[in-house]
C-alpha cells in the first residue's frame, strides 16, 4: 500500500519533531493509513497529513497528457517512538 519513503532535505528536518513523509496510493484516505500501521507495523499515530501533488503534463509527439496522480502522506507516531529501518526502501 505504501510506495516509498521520500527522503528530502524537508523530511530529514521533520524527523527531528517525529514526523515521517511517504508516497502512497491516491484512493487511499486517512482511515485506511491508520489501519494500516495500526495492523501490519504496530505502530500507534498521533497524527495524520494528507496532501496531493499537482499532475505535471507530459508532451510526446502529437499527443498529449498527464503524469499519473501521487499522494503524500505525513504521519506523526506517538511516545517518541521510531521507525525502524525497514521502511527506508
Amino acid at each position: 500500500m505504501l510506495k516509498h519513503y521520500l527522503f528530502t532535505e524537508k523530511t530529514t528536518l521533520l524527523l527531528e519533531s517525529n514526523k515521517y513523509v511517504f508516497d502512497i496510493y491516491p484512493y487511499l484516505n486517512k482511515n485506511h493509513i491508520r489501519l494500516l500501521f495500526q495492523q501490519n507495523y504496530q505502530l500507534r499515530l498521533k497524527k495524520i497529513n494528507t496532501y496531493t501533488l499537482n499532475r505535471k503534463s507530459v508532451n510526446k509527439l502529437t499527443s498529449r497528457g498527464y503524469k499519473k496522480l501521487t499522494k503524500r502522506v505525513i504521519i506523526s507516531l506517538m511516545n517518541k517512538k521510531k521507525l525502524s529501518d525497514q521502511f527506508y526502501f
